[in-house]
């Protein structure tokens, strides 16, 4: 599915930040004056016809690869999954957790689903719900300036809120990054899969598990590319594979989870900052007692 579309002096679009970005100009995305001049400038010096048409040459002239993430919602047509998941894909899915003689209980996967997601891995409208955590989008994407100009003018999007741990003296986020939550999420990533889109992707948790884009190895997928169309295109049964192979992947959150130390499998999950500022680990066991009925 092609998202480098053919654009000219008068378009507003995505297309257009991406052409703005990639020739390092203001990137409000509407092809103005001055970005036809811009156009024109690079077209005759890398010797393509300077009309200020920017098609297939003019793109890859600019080092720009149509590889934006696919449609989501999935396009009409298309035989997704459903969106919500039985109890018997929660059976089957814990069944991977299982060790020798100690079977993964499947309301563990509930109670996770639960709290990083009220138990809903999609939108109203059809949409893979996501986070887009702005401090991952100013640390992914690979041009600097592009970046330092991105947080000095679209801070909402590209923020470096750091600061350092005192015990491990790693950095991590503060409270306050800015979250819109539902559909706003969106608009925060389409913003920034206009300028990177591998950044973007790797910059969000996906889903009813809310796995990162970041731990696409971990959680059993060869990019972010691939994990993103799985978020987007495979159902719910798909957001829960992701976080289960997640889970496999983390050794100490998955013996963690067989003695229900709800701490340690959240300091892993949701790191130190999830625990500390969002109490994680004390959602985790109230969801486990409000499941189990206990």
């Amino acid at each position: 599915m092609s998202t480098l579309n053919v654009i000219a002096l008068g378009d507003k679009n995505e297309s257009v930040r991406r052409l703005q970005a990639a020739l390092k100009i203001n990137a409000d995305g509407d092809f103005g004056p001055a970005t036809d001049r811009a156009v024109r400038a690079f077209q005759s010096s890398k010797g393509l016809t300077a009309d200020g048409i920017v098609g297939p040459k003019t793109w890859a002239a600019l080092g720009v690869t149509d590889i934006a993430p696919p449609q989501c919602p999935a396009p009409a047509g298309f035989n997704r999954p459903s969106l919500t998941l039985t109890e018997q894909d929660y059976i089957e899915e814990a069944r991977r957790l299982d060790k020798p003689g100690k079977p993964m209980p499947p309301l563990i996967l509930r109670t996770f689903s639960e709290v990083e997601s009220g138990g809903k891995g999609f939108l109203d409208d059809g949409r893979c719900k996501i986070m887009f955590e702005r401090h991952k989008f100013y640390k992914y994407i690979r041009d600097k300036k592009l970046r330092d100009q991105l947080a000095a003018t679209e801070w909402d999007i590209c923020k470096n809120e750091m600061r350092v741990n005192s015990r491990t003296k790693k950095p991590y986020h503060t409270a306050k990054d800015m979250y819109l939550g539902g559909a706003g999420e969106w608009s925060l990533f389409q913003r920034a899969l206009a300028y990177d889109p591998w950044a973007a992707m790797m910059s969000v948790s996906y889903g009813a598990g809310q796995v990162m884009g970041f731990n696409y190895a971990v959680a059993g997928f060869k990019s972010v590319e691939d994990f993103y169309q799985a978020m987007c295109y495979g159902g719910a049964r798909g957001h829960l594979t992701a976080m289960v192979g997640f889970i496999l992947g983390n050794p100490t959150i998955h013996n963690a989870l067989f003695v229900k130390d709800w701490k340690t499998a959240a300091l892993g999950y949701n790191g130190e900052e999830g625990v500390r500022l969002y109490k994680y680990d004390t959602q985790l066991a109230d969801a486990w007692k409000r499941l189990d009925g206990k």
